[in-house]
């Protein structure tokens, strides 16, 4: 089994973020507790889902188109590997419900969140979300990673 710095088992591998596609694959194939890895291509919402969606334990490797990986490899079943990453989906939705659905699709992120507007630190960080919050506690913004 793979565990994390915790003890507990490991569901995400953020150390392999911006890293070769295919070396992310090897070596995420060679832990014995995990049953299959796959890799997913960028695609956009209309494109179909592949006929398999694997199962919890297995583990999705999301490639940017430049054979490096986008996104932190994580178990699960299959989810769209967006284009443009981004939440459109969460907009006008109360901001923790966004909170919850950002953490639980995209393992391993900071989701730094403030009224509309707010300021932000101008690099990007590939494990960072950034949420814009209406005076009503709803979503302002398109949450997005950067």
């Amino acid at each position: 089994m793979a565990f994390n710095e915790t003890g507990n088992e490991q569901n995400a591998w953020v150390e392999y973020l911006g890293t070769s596609t295919q070396e992310a694959v090897d070596r995420l194939s060679a832990v014995s507790s995990i049953p299959n890895v796959y890799t997913q291509g960028l695609m956009s919402a209309e494109d179909s889902p592949p006929i398999n969606s694997g199962n919890p334990e297995d583990v999705w490797v999301y490639d940017s188109g430049l054979d490096t990986v986008l996104g932190i490899p994580k178990r699960g079943t299959w989810h769209y590997n967006r284009r443009s990453p981004g939440w459109p989906e969460l907009l006008g939705r109360p901001y923790k419900e966004a909170i919850e659905t950002i953490i639980s699709e995209e393992v391993g992120v900071n989701v730094i969140f403030g009224p509309e507007g707010f300021g932000r630190i101008e690099n990007i960080d590939m494990r960072r979300v950034w949420l814009d919050v209406d005076q009503n506690g709803n979503v302002a913004i398109v949450p997005h990673i950067g």
